[in-house]
């Protein structure tokens, strides 16, 4: 596959797109494609890197990221498997740029493919085993395939607030790129109202203590902003 200019093709300011198919002769067999569109005016899908030396091409098994223009119409893109058998060597995928779910579980696909290597997971199932379902694990930025990746306290410890009142400093395990809340209550519970925000950002273990706790009991939460 070569890139060539877009006026080759005879496209130009008032022609911008065409219907291609792929015809695949392979060992005797023939395989085509479905009709496929190319608006030079407005590409639809791009990937976000190039693939080997510069080329269309990318080594099987790779994940390649796709942007894909958002309308109401089926987006189109045109797969050619090099090293295939005969009969699966090319397809073309549709894409619903209206929905992030295209398979209708109920997870965004950008975040389930960034954890698993294909759709169609359960987004209540538990697949590292640490209580949280994959569903609660994506909305609140964890790994949903590692069990150590969710938020957990490591510890707390007495300490003295600015006015000399018994309170609480704890630390729990952070995450690059990630934002903390702490809240209070003084019943368990609640309601728990947000008293730090914007704590942490880095990786590793992160610590909040409480400069005003109150005189009498207090309950405390970590949460992801």
């Amino acid at each position: 596959m070569h890139s060539i200019p877009a006026s080759a093709l005879g496209l130009g300011g008032r022609k911008t797109s065409f219907r291609y198919r792929v015809n695949a002769a392979t060992e005797g067999a023939n395989e085509t494609t479905g009709w496929a569109t190319f608006d030079l005016a407005a590409p639809q899908v791009a990937t976000d890197a190039p693939g080997l030396n510069g080329s269309p091409w990318f080594q099987e098994g790779q994940r390649v990221r796709l942007r894909v223009a958002r309308s109401t119409s089926v987006v189109q893109a045109l797969l050619l498997h090099l090293h295939n058998a005969v009969g699966s060597q090319a397809e073309v995928i549709r894409l619903n740029p209206a929905t992030e779910d295209q398979d209708g579980n109920g997870l965004v696909d950008a975040q389930e493919l960034e954890y698993f290597p294909t759709l169609g997971n359960s987004a209540d199932s538990d697949p590292d085993g640490d209580g949280l379902s994959t569903r609660v694990e994506l909305q609140q930025g964890f790994n949903p395939a590692d069990g150590a990746s969710p938020l957990r306290v490591l510890g707390f410890s007495a300490a003295v607030g600015v006015h000399g009142q018994l309170g609480a400093e704890f630390q729990w395990l952070g995450q690059t790129g990630r934002r903390y809340s702490v809240l209070r209550a003084d019943r368990l519970e609640g309601p728990f109202t947000p008293i730090a925000t914007g704590l942490g950002g880095s990786s590793g273990s992160q610590s909040f203590q409480d400069p005003l706790p109150p005189d009498g009991a207090a309950f405390y939460r970590v949460q992801v902003e």
